[in-house]
């Protein structure tokens, strides 16, 4: 009798062989020699008589050879049992028997050290299974905790417990009902089975599903049971589905609730904030990233932008979320800004702060904020709301075509100019006679250069030309190109309509020119909106999406016509030269 291996875990399998050989003479049927079974010797094998007991018997498996040569007899029957031990600790299986021919023989006897069993699964109170002690296969579901508030993780496991190793043949059905819920499923990897005793009965128990569970409202929440299918041998097929568990979730205290707190930030997390450069020209930017951090529904952050921060004008860049590994779910939630200096000198960004729900500690966090960050501005400020922007006016794009290549040129042409004399003198006084009429034409139109109906009508030409160049700038992805003639298109309407030069103007001094010429607030306020847009992607370009550059286009081909059709009053202090100046 032999056993392998010799050191196991309660639940695992051993091969127990028993082998009995026996030798002996017999009559011989004319010297043939015969190998099928036949002349089986007759004897009784005892196993040894703990082995139920100690163990369960999974299977046994017989085999045995039988020869005959002449009058001599060789059998041998090897007896395979595939057996797991009930308990831990030093188990001694006594020698074996066999009784021929009212002799009995013996084996040596076998031990084998058990170790502990595994910890089962851990389940709270209300979750061992309701067992009759015949299954022999379940599915079993536990939760890390059965109380919780709203938008803090519950963890589910669901377990498959079985006797016969078949029965890892399992497929999942039917999947648990979470309507209440935000559900994200945890990757299990290469799921590896522990073993455990219930009521005498040794269960592999292997895991099947995880989801992580973030309750939506609270109120008694129910999960629905997972659908198994599995076999318990070969040919058996049966169907085994979990029951359905019931979790306690909490709605947040009303109480101590902080300004700016969103009912889905819960969880426990931290805010770090960093700028590309701590020195900076105050004609360039600097970029800004707030990064939001930790554990809990990080698709389901409400983070707020920010607007405002002293002594530079912001804009809002992009934003990304990096989801976290591992059964607590979490990762980061990271915007990011670009910063355009107002202000020279030391400028303080002041701390970021993200104020959320701790379920842990049961309470709200306001402490959770970036640290202050100082940025040197250096140089001098530039004025105006398209400074910077380059007019691309008498840039020399280069769509040269490629050089003929030949010899000489060859005409088919049967007709000579030269032979029809007055068709030649009519085509070399043309020019002159054309020139003639265009000077007289510009002199009669420069008599009347100061009047309105001109300025309007030279800035409409104008702009309707600038668009058609952005339009061009927007089908070659330009970004800079094309902001910077929006730009330029609106900032000339208004120069021609309010007979100022508005070039050169900060925010502030455009706002109030706007407001004394009597022009409509929310005209005004679209205005000032498409000169910052402009502004901006300057120096973001690459956050401009092409759909938005889409909308500046026609905003600003709307806008051409609600500037001819607006009521405007000249500007107070500003006489017909400076006017004629402007224009």
């Amino acid at each position: 009798m032999s056993l392998s291996p010799t050191k196991a875990r309660v639940g695992d399998q051993l091969n127990l062989t028993v082998r009995v050989s026996i030798r002996q003479r017999i009559r011989s049927l004319g010297g043939y020699g015969f190998s099928f079974g036949m002349s089986r010797p007759n004897y009784d094998l005892q196993l040894p008589a703990n082995l139920k007991q100690d163990f369960v018997v999974v299977s046994s498996t017989p085999f045995q050879v039988n020869n005959i040569v002449g009058n001599q007899q060789s059998f041998r029957a090897d007896y395979t049992y595939a057996i797991s031990p009930r308990r831990a600790g030093r188990i001694l299986l006594p020698p074996a028997k066999v009784v021929f021919k009212g002799r009995t023989y013996t084996s040596q006897p076998v031990v084998v050290n058990v170790g502990a069993t595994p910890a089962p699964p851990p389940s709270l109170p209300g979750q061992t299974p309701n067992l009759t002690g015949d299954e022999d296969l379940f599915v079993h579901a536990v939760a890390d905790r059965l109380k919780a508030y709203v938008g803090q993780q519950i963890t589910i496991t669901w377990y498959l417990y079985y006797k016969s190793p078949v029965a890892r043949r399992a497929a999942i059905v039917s999947r648990p009902t979470t309507d209440s819920f935000f559900s994200e499923e945890i990757p299990l990897g290469t799921p590896s089975s522990t073993h455990t005793t219930i009521k005498g009965q040794v269960f592999t128990v292997t895991p099947v599903l995880r989801l992580a569970l973030f309750p939506l409202k609270a109120g008694k929440l129910k999960v629905g049971g997972l659908g198994i299918e599995a076999y318990l041998d070969y040919y058996q097929k049966v169907l085994r589905s979990s029951a359905a568990v019931t979790l306690d979730v909490r709605d947040l205290p009303r109480k101590n609730v902080p300004p700016g707190f969103y009912p889905r930030n819960v969880g426990q997390f931290k805010v770090t904030a960093e700028v590309g450069q701590h020195t900076i020209d105050a004609r360039s930017a600097t970029s800004l990233k707030v990064t939001v951090s930790g554990t809990g529904f990080i698709g389901g952050l409400k983070v707020d932008r920010i607007q405002k921060i002293p002594g530079f004008k912001v804009r809002f860049a992009g934003q990304k979320t990096e989801p976290g590994g591992g059964a607590i779910l979490g990762g980061r939630r990271i915007h990011e800004y670009v910063l355009i200096p107002t202000k020279v000198g030391s400028l303080k960004i002041p701390p970021v702060c993200f104020p959320h729900f701790d379920p842990t500690q049961g309470r709200y966090v306001t402490t959770a904020c970036s640290a202050p960050i100082t940025v040197t501005v250096t140089g001098k400020l530039l004025s105006g709301a398209g400074i910077g922007l380059a007019s691309h006016e008498n840039e020399l794009r280069r769509r040269l075509k490629p050089i003929l290549q030949g010899s000489h040129l060859r005409s088919r042409s049967t007709w000579r100019l030269h032979r029809t004399r007055w068709l030649l003198w009519l085509l070399l006084l043309l020019p002159p006679f054309g020139l003639g009429v265009g000077v007289l034409i510009r002199l009669i139109r420069s008599m009347d250069t100061d009047t309105e109906a001109s300025r309007r009508r030279r800035a409409r030409s104008h702009a309707r030309r600038r668009l058609r160049l952005a339009s061009s700038y927007l089908k070659e992805s330009d970004r800079v190109a094309f902001f910077a003639e929006i730009s330029s298109v609106i900032q000339e309407l208004l120069s021609a309509r309010l007979g100022a030069r508005v070039q050169g103007l900060t925010g502030a001094e455009l706002q109030q020119l706007l407001e004394s010429s009597g022009m409509s607030e929310d005209l005004r306020e679209r205005i000032l909106k498409d000169l910052e847009v402009c502004d901006f992607a300057r120096f973001a370009p690459a956050a401009a999406e092409e759909t938005e550059m889409h909308d500046v286009l026609a905003r600003t081909r709307k806008l051409i016509g609600e500037l001819e059709r607006a009521p405007l009053e000249p500007p107070p202090g500003l006489n017909g030269d400076q006017a004629a100046e402007a224009a």
